[in-house]
C-alpha cells in the first residue's frame, strides 16, 4: 500500500536557521583544500612583488534557501585565462573566481575596489559564461588564512530584506554573511557583511574572517549551554563528542530518505541528540515494518507520520522535524533538501539511491547512504560517506541493481508490497538494520569532529564464524574528473536537476554497469 493523500504535497512551512536574510556562500571544504594546495604546490600567491593571484573559477548558481539565497560554484578550473568549454551555462548565472595571495596584501574594500581588482587580474571573466550580464562571485583567500566574498548581480531579488534599515546599496556588491564548508567540521564562517561604501567613503575590510579549521568555525559559545537540562541531558553526549562537535550537530538539518528499519532507527538516534529533522517516505506502515522503530497503533498510516509521532516528544527544544509522505522523486524533495545540511538514503531501490546523490551533488550537501542486506553467508552492509566535492554514489562502487534501474526509475514509487510479503524479501533483521545504522552515524559523528573529509566505502560483513569484516575503499582525489553525474550536476541548483539529462545517466549507467571499489587503486579490500 502507498500513501495517496495529495496533502502530503501541499507546501508547509521548513526550517530556518535564524532571523534576517542571509546571503551564504557554499563551498566544499574538499574542494577548497584541494585547490589551495594546488596554489601552493605550484607557487601560486608566493613569487613577485606583486600579489600575485593564483586563480581558478567555476560557474555560479543562485540557490534560494530558507535563510536567503546560497551561491553555489560548480566544478572549479585552476588557471588565469577563463574558458566557458567545460561548462553548462544553463542555468548557471555567472562565474565564481577564487584567488589565492600571498601575505602582505589586503583584500579589496568596497565595489569599486572589486571592481577594480576583477579588471586588473580577470578582465576575460566574461568568457567563462554566456550570459549577456553574468553574475559574479569573488572568493579571495590569503595564505595566512584572511578570507574576503563579494557577490555582484544586477538583480538583486528582495533588495530591501536585504539591508534592513539601512537603505539601498550604494552598488551591486554585497559581501556575504556567511561562508559554509560543508565536509570536515562542517564549519560556517559568520562574515561582516556591511553595505558596500560608497566611492568616496572611507575604505575597509568589508568581510575579513581568518579560517581557523582547528578552532571549529563559530563555535566559541559552545561552553556557554551551561543550564541544567542542557547540561543533564547531553552531558554525556558532549564528555564524548566535544561541545563544539555536539553544537554543530545540534545546529544542523538532517535529512533521511527511507524510513524502514534502518532509517526509522536512525531517525530515533538523531533526534536524542538534538538534531533537527527533514524526513521521506512515501509508504504506509504494514505488518512487517514493525520491527523497526515504528508504532504499532499507526498501522496503515504514513511511516512519515507515524515516525515523526514517535519521536516528536524526544526533540531538544528549539529543534523540528518536518515530515513527508513523498519519494525524492518528487519535485518538494528538491527545495526542502536545499536548506538541510547533510542527506542520509536509507532506501531499498537504486532509483531512490541516485535521487539522493543527484541533490546531494547538485545542493552541495554531505551524503550517508546505507544499505543493508542478508544472504547465505551472512549479513552485509555498505556504508557510504561522500562530502560535497569528493565524489558520488556512481564513483564509489555504483550500483548494485543496474538491471532493474531503468524500471526502478520510470516508476517514482517502489512496487507494491506482494501479498505474501516473502516473495520481497528473503528476511530481515533488526539487529542489522540497527547495528548498520549506528555504524553510519558515527561516520557522521566522524566528519562533524574533522575526522573525515574524503569519500569513504566501508563495507560490513558477517564473516563464516560470525566475527565481523570490516573492509574500506577510499577516493583519493576530490578532483577527479570523468563522472558523467558529477560532471553535469555539481553545485547546479534545484533548477539544474534536468530530467532530460537524468534520463541519459540512467541509461548509460543500465549499459555500463558499476564498478567495483576492490579494482581501485588504494583499495585496502
Amino acid at each position: 500500500m502507498r500513501s495517496t493523500d495529495p496533502a502530503s504535497a501541499r507546501p508547509r512551512p521548513i526550517h530556518t536557521h535564524g532571523g534576517g536574510r542571509q546571503l551564504i556562500l557554499v563551498l566544499p571544504r574538499a574542494t577548497l583544500d584541494a585547490l589551495i594546495v594546488r596554489a601552493l604546490s605550484t607557487g601560486g600567491g608566493s613569487q613577485g612583488a606583486d600579489e600575485a593571484a593564483w586563480l581558478a573559477h567555476a560557474p555560479l548558481t543562485f540557490q534560494p534557501i530558507a535563510e536567503g539565497l546560497a551561491v553555489l560554484p560548480g566544478q572549479f578550473r585552476a588557471g588565469a585565462v577563463l574558458r566557458s568549454d567545460h561548462m553548462r551555462t544553463p542555468p548557471a548565472a555567472g562565474v565564481v573566481v577564487l584567488a589565492v595571495v600571498r601575505p602582505g596584501h589586503a583584500p579589496p574594500a568596497g565595489g569599486p575596489a572589486w571592481e577594480a581588482w576583477m579588471k586588473e587580474h580577470t578582465p576575460d571573466f566574461r568568457l567563462a559564461t554566456s550570459a549577456v550580464n553574468p553574475a559574479l562571485a569573488v572568493i579571495w583567500l590569503r595564505t595566512d588564512g584572511v578570507l574576503a566574498a563579494a557577490c555582484r548581480r544586477t538583480d538583486w531579488p528582495d533588495a530591501a530584506a536585504w539591508d534592513e534599515g539601512a537603505g539601498p546599496l550604494p552598488s551591486l556588491w554585497r559581501a556575504f554573511n556567511t561562508t559554509s564548508l560543508p565536509g570536515a567540521e562542517m564549519i560556517r564562517l559568520r562574515l561582516h557583511a556591511a553595505p558596500m561604501p560608497t566611492r568616496g567613503a572611507q575604505p575597509g575590510l568589508v568581510t575579513q574572517q581568518p579560517i581557523a579549521y582547528g578552532g571549529a568555525g563559530g563555535d566559541a559559545d559552545a561552553a556557554s549551554r551551561t543550564g541544567d537540562a542542557w547540561g543533564s541531558r547531553y552531558s554525556r553526549l558532549a564528555g564524548a563528542l566535544g561541545a563544539p562537535v555536539l553544537k554543530r550537530m545540534q545546529d544542523s538539518r538532517i535529512a533521511v530518505i527511507g524510513l524502514g528499519r534502518t532509517g526509522s532507527t536512525l531517525v530515533h538516534s538523531l533526534a536524542r541528540m538534538g538534531v533537527s529533522l527533514q524526513l521521506f517516505d512515501p509508504d504506509l506502515i504494514e505488518p512487517h515494518n514493525l520491527d523497526g522503530d515504528l508504532p504499532p497503533l499507526l498501522e496503515g498510516h504514513s511511516k512519515a507520520e507515524g515516525v515523526q509521532r514517535f519521536v516528536r516528544g524526544l526533540l531538544r527544544p528549539g529543534a523540528q522535524i518536518d515530515a513527508r509522505a513523498l519519494a525524492v522523486a518528487s519535485p518538494v524533495a528538491g527545495p526542502l533538501l536545499a536548506s538541510c545540511d547533510v542527506i542520509v538514503s536509507c532506501v531499498d531501490n537504486d532509483a531512490a539511491r541516485l535521487r539522493a546523490s543527484v541533490w546531494a551533488l547538485a545542493l552541495h550537501k554531505p551524503h550517508l547512504d546505507i544499505a543493508t542486506g542478508l544472504h547465505a553467508h551472512g549479513a552485509e552492509a555498505d556504508l557510504r560517506l561522500l562530502p560535497p566535492g569528493t565524489g558520488c554514489l556512481v564513483c564509489l562502487g555504483g550500483l548494485a541493481q543496474t538491471e532493474r534501474l531503468a524500471a526502478q526509475w520510470a516508476n517514482a514509487a517502489p512496487p507494491p508490497t506482494p501479498h505474501d510479503f516473502r516473495l520481497q524479501r528473503a528476511g530481515s533483521l533488526r539487529s542489522w538494520g540497527v547495528f548498520s545504522a549506528h555504524a553510519g552515524l558515527r561516520m557522521l559523528e566522524a566528519m562533524y569532529a574533522g575526522r573525515i573529509g574524503h569519500a569513504i566505502f566501508r563495507r560490513l560483513a558477517e564473516t563464516e564464524d560470525g566475527g565481523l569484516a570490516v573492509r574500506d575503499a577510499t577516493i583519493a582525489s576530490p578532483l577527479a574528473a570523468g563522472c558523467l553525474l558529477c560532471g553535469s550536476l555539481t553545485g547546479q541548483g534545484v533548477r539544474g536537476v534536468d530530467e532530460q539529462q537524468l534520463a541519459r545517466v540512467v541509461e548509460a549507467l543500465t549499459q555500463g554497469g558499476a564498478a567495483d571499489p576492490a579494482s581501485w587503486p588504494g583499495s585496502t579490500r
